[in-house]
């Protein structure tokens, strides 16, 4: 967990987030981490940001098998009047993924979840937290009606990581989320002790009055990420998927001096 009282924000102005860009962040052999992203002029940026982060051994391979994609069953199902929007998958044991369900057109049902793939099954968690509202007015139907927050695993090394010479499962993971709580735009880490059964708030690292119109979506995690830079955010203006948003990347970095 970031510790916010020794940290201070670090902004990267205009960088838009298309779809294709947005995740493209990691820790370097340097230790600092590198960011790409698009900015609303069309241009495609690397930003160095100097976090002070050590690198930790990759963690992507589970015990160093392969798992059988034909063999599994799906995640989750909608119940009829519902949908659901994929967020997030872990890339690190155990096997998890983040999504959203709702109703469309009523914001008040949006729900996140997490689902943990354990003893041959995927098993769906006690709700998260509520979503509070979707990025787009209903009005918008260009598809991002149905844009919420989102997501983010948390995958580095610490608390709620893996150890890094350690690739089996963990019983404790955190997942980043940004939302409306009814009177700010927040982001806040949750975290579980039992598997992904259930997640308790752990965290507020952003929250930004419902007056001042400006919302925060699409938490990223960095590859490598440790605690002094764990996620960064997209904060700005949001109206339609078709060009309708403005924003910069934003984080908070925790430094040691």
């Amino acid at each position: 967990m970031i510790n916010l009282e020794k940290s201070r924000e670090i902004r990267i102005k205009r960088a838009n987030t298309d779809w294709w860009i947005h995740e493209q962040a990691m820790v370097g052999n340097n230790g600092k981490t590198y960011i790409a992203y698009c900015t609303d002029m069309g241009e495609i940026h690397v930003k160095e940001i100097d976090a002070k982060c050590s690198r930790a051994i990759g963690r992507d391979v589970y015990n160093g098998g392969v798992i059988d994609l034909a063999s599994l069953d799906a995640v989750y199902e909608s119940p009829v009047g519902t949908t659901c929007r994929l967020l997030s998958v872990a890339p690190t044991a155990p096997y998890r993924v983040g999504f959203a369900s709702f109703e469309l057109d009523k914001p008040e049902t949006i729900c996140y979840w997490n689902a943990t793939y354990r003893d041959s099954s995927w098993q769906i968690s006690e709700p998260i937290a509520d979503g509070g509202e979707f990025l787009s007015p209903a009005t918008m139907r260009d598809g991002s009606q149905t844009y919420v927050g989102g997501m983010a695993y948390y995958y580095g090394v610490g608390e709620a990581g893996l150890h890094p010479n350690d690739p089996t499962d963990t019983e404790t993971n955190r997942i980043y989320i940004a939302r409306f709580d009814g009177s700010n735009r927040v982001l806040e880490s949750y975290l579980s002790q039992n598997g992904g059964k259930s997640y308790r708030l752990e965290q507020v690292i952003r929250k930004i009055a419902k007056e001042k119109n400006v919302k925060i979506w699409r938490p990223t995690v960095p590859i490598y990420a440790q605690d002094n830079l764990p996620v960064y955010w997209h904060e700005g203006t949001y109206g339609a998927h078709t060009g309708g948003w403005h924003c910069d990347a934003v984080m908070t970095v925790e430094y040691d001096d």
